[in-house]
């Protein structure tokens, strides 16, 4: 019986990590949209830039895309997914932890390199805009 106990903490214990990942991923999500938006809006201003900073359409493509592929991994890792229920077993937790540990491992890694992505996102416009104004006053 204490197996059990201790088979049914280290489930608790994964399902924890998951819903703070899911709510990491929501905001991180959230971030993502208003990025974007960002984004957008200075891509749609760029013909009619009154700023003497020029920053190329190609480094906010390039950010555009980066948070659009953070979104997505921030949508992998907010769906809803029990695949692993079928293999639960109620004498034996061993497949169903195994399962849950694979699932908290993955959705880590996709949370971290949606972290990332939206970093890249949010630094390449201003990083270029500063390597064309040092470029253009060398």
């Amino acid at each position: 019986m204490d197996a059990d106990n201790e088979a049914k903490g280290g489930i608790d214990r994964f399902y924890q990590i998951l819903t703070v990942l899911d709510t990491k991923a929501t905001g991180l999500l959230t971030i993502d949209a208003l990025v974007a938006a960002i984004l957008l809006g200075v891509l749609a201003l760029s013909p009619t830039n009154t700023v003497k900073i020029y920053v190329p359409d190609c480094a906010i493509w390039y950010a555009l895309a980066a948070i659009i592929l953070s979104a997505f991994l921030c949508m992998l890792i907010v769906r809803i997914s029990w695949a692993f229920l079928g293999k639960v077993n109620e004498k034996d937790f061993k497949t169903e932890i195994e399962c849950l540990a694979r699932v908290a491992h993955d959705r880590t890694w996709f949370y971290r390199c949606a972290w990332w992505l939206v970093l890249f996102g949010i630094f390449a416009v201003p990083v270029t805009a500063c390597f064309q104004w040092i470029h253009a006053h060398g």
